[in-house]
């Protein structure tokens, strides 16, 4: 994992969005907590089993083992004494839900279903065959466990787990969602920035990390710390 800011007081836990989206806001999320930092917030960025340098191959995700490996992660950071607080992107909002923490903070957090539905944009737009871009869903194919989406191996069973899947739901103040402000859904905070999630390619935003960063340090401060 990466870890940045000071070893006393709350610490922010940053999760990356699922496949390719977390290729594309690495570098951004990364922006965010180096300025978390300079605030005095202390972060880290874990690699969950199936993501990032996990030695658990993609065709063995398990939404299920990656939040247990999440909420083990809260339970280190809450034994030191120390405040957890969520920092999820996109879909990665799936992953805090079973968590105990002092909140959470998401910008445009989706839904499995809604994950799901891009991932399937993503694979009919990569097929060589036009006769084969009717939208059938995200199937293996007949004798296989997975499906590609874009050089991934996405098991079966974690569509299954996605399918039904929501972030946690927003109960008070301490859960704070932020939007793009070119986004016309609900949110306590919109802000400035480019959806760097869409990139084709791996980018950053400084402004948009630094907005980010000062409007989670400050939330945190109001939540007590």
């Amino acid at each position: 994992m990466l870890r940045f800011g000071p070893e006393t007081g709350p610490v922010v836990i940053a999760s990356l969005p699922f496949f390719e989206e977390a290729n594309r806001t690495r570098a951004f999320t990364v922006s965010i907590l180096r300025r978390l930092a300079e605030l005095g917030v202390a972060s880290i960025l874990p690699d969950y089993p199936g993501t990032g340098d996990s030695l658990i191959p993609t065709r063995a995700l398990s939404l299920h083992d990656i939040q247990q490996a999440y909420t083990s992660v809260v339970r280190i950071i809450v034994s030191e004494g120390r405040n957890a607080y969520a920092l999820g992107l996109r879909s990665s909002a799936l992953i805090d839900r079973e968590a105990t923490l002092s909140g959470r903070w998401h910008l445009a957090p989706q839904s499995g279903a809604e994950l799901i539905r891009d991932l399937n944009r993503v694979r009919i737009a990569q097929l060589d065959d036009p006769r084969g871009r009717s939208d059938s869903g995200l199937r293996p194919a007949p004798g296989q466990d997975h499906v590609i989406v874009a050089g991934n191996a996405i098991p079966a069973s974690f569509l299954a787990e996605l399918e039904s899947c929501e972030p946690s739901p927003r109960q008070d103040t301490r859960h704070r969602i932020a939007r793009l402000s070119t986004d016309t859904k609900t949110a306590d905070v919109k802000l400035g920035g480019i959806a760097l999630w869409r990139r084709s390619e791996p980018d950053s935003d400084i402004p948009f990390a630094q907005d980010v960063a000062d409007d989670v340090a400050s939330w945190i401060a109001r939540c007590g710390g």
